[in-house]
């Protein structure tokens, strides 16, 4: 019956609608998503990489910075919640890609001086935030710099 519809509304040019399911098994899972994205940024890095000719000059001219992810993955990188950044404008530093980038605009980044004085004093403030060796660095070496760092701010 639906077929006949569906064949009906083809042969008179009608707008043909769609179903929608609600099934959990017709939804993409977050798995599904992170590997699509996965893939189309590993195929789009693979493209600025290899690019020669016009695409080449245009990505120099017009800068092009994209996100890149390592070849394997590991505790810190998790913990971290870091970003790998892929310039792909050979003739351009990675700061001026990034300012071609965003068509000039000075504001998107902003350098900071910090006195040196000032370095404990933060350094207790990220750790009371929970930022601390260990949560940079999920590992042996990160515990024991965890107890470096906790001697070092709460014994001297």
């Amino acid at each position: 019956m639906w077929n006949a519809r569906r064949v009906e509304k083809e042969r008179k040019g009608e707008k043909i609608s769609h179903r929608v399911s609600l099934h959990p098994d017709d939804f993409a899972s977050g798995r599904d998503v992170v590997r699509d994205d996965f893939l189309n940024r590993r195929t789009r890095n693979e493209d600025i990489l290899t690019a020669a000719g016009t695409l080449r000059s245009e990505l120099n001219k017009q800068g092009c910075v994209s996100v890149a992810f390592p070849p394997a993955f590991n505790p810190r990188l998790g913990s971290q919640q870091g970003l790998f950044l892929l310039n792909g404008a050979e003739e351009l530093t990675f700061i001026d890609s990034l300012e071609r980038m965003m068509e000039g605009d000075h504001e998107w980044c902003r350098a900071f001086d910090i006195p040196v004085a000032l370095l404990p004093d933060i350094e207790t403030h990220l750790f009371q935030m929970n930022i601390h060796e260990l949560s940079l660095f999920p590992d042996m070496n990160g515990l024991a710099g965890l107890v470096n760092q906790k001697i070092r701010l709460h014994w001297t």
